[in-house]
């Protein structure tokens, strides 16, 4: 019986800091979480601890719940740049992340800051007028990208569906091993000398 704990023990040594350290985490973020930014910015970079997949989403979300329209997001590596169409309003910012990590995980998490920067006076209506136009012809493109993106996502998402399934299917196999090795040499007869 002190075999059988010990090799169960040893097992569970094993496996337990393989799934302890296997998952993708924020390492870095510009701005940072709970900063105050005082001044106009377009842009938010979020570094992780490893490679993300390229069907990973963003969004940024403002005090009040309105989500932010999104110029582009890059993701390199482990590092997603994301762009804004307008500066970020004053106020929180959240943002919220679905990613793939390197182990093929989704993971769901987000951070928030503060921003509080001057506020530029608004265009006389002549410029108003000018501007909208020019929005109403960028929102066609804009839409079509949108579905592209958001395609790619499902793609990536079924992707990492099956990767997390072949290396649950891999793990179960591999306990299923270690566990019939275990039983094996504790269940070894005895030789009578």
């Amino acid at each position: 019986m002190k075999k059988m704990i010990t090799a169960w023990m040893l097992v569970l040594t094993l496996l337990v800091p393989i799934h302890a350290f296997a998952h993708t985490g924020m390492e870095e973020a510009d701005p940072s979480e709970g900063s105050v930014v005082t001044e106009s910015i377009y842009e938010v970079t979020v570094t992780f601890t490893t490679p993300i997949s390229e069907g990973s989403t963003v969004a940024l979300t403002a005090a009040d719940g309105t989500e932010l329209a999104l110029q582009d997001v890059v993701i390199d590596e482990n590092t997603m740049m994301v762009k804004t169409v307008e500066p970020l309003p004053n106020g929180t910012i959240n943002v919220d992340w679905k990613i793939v990590g390197e182990d093929g995980h989704p993971i769901e998490e987000g951070y928030s800051f503060e921003v509080d920067a001057p506020i530029e006076e608004a265009p006389s209506s002549d410029e108003e007028g000018q501007a909208e136009e020019s929005v109403d012809t960028e929102d066609a493109p804009e839409s079509e990208s949108e579905s592209a993106t958001e395609s790619a996502s499902d793609e990536a998402v079924d992707d990492s569906n099956q990767l997390r399934n072949s290396l649950l299917i891999a793990g179960i196999a591999a306990l299923i091993l270690i566990v019939g090795v275990v039983v094996f040499f504790v269940r070894k007869p005895k030789r009578n000398e």
